[in-house]
């Protein structure tokens, strides 16, 4: 696994009362946190971080 840095989740930020975390990976790439996960970015990412 890659190591993953805690930022900020977009959609944390678009509702800033709850606080809540996305994962960054080395590569730049962002996935949702797990309390507003979106199940067809994941794929994305998952397809995208397979291709690498």
């Amino acid at each position: 696994m890659t190591r993953v840095v805690m930022e900020c989740c977009l959609v944390c930020q678009l509702q800033p009362s709850r606080s809540s975390w996305r994962h960054k990976s080395a590569g730049g790439m962002v996935t949702h946190c797990h309390r507003h996960k979106d199940t067809k970015w994941t794929l994305v990412f998952s397809k995208m971080t397979n291709a690498l």
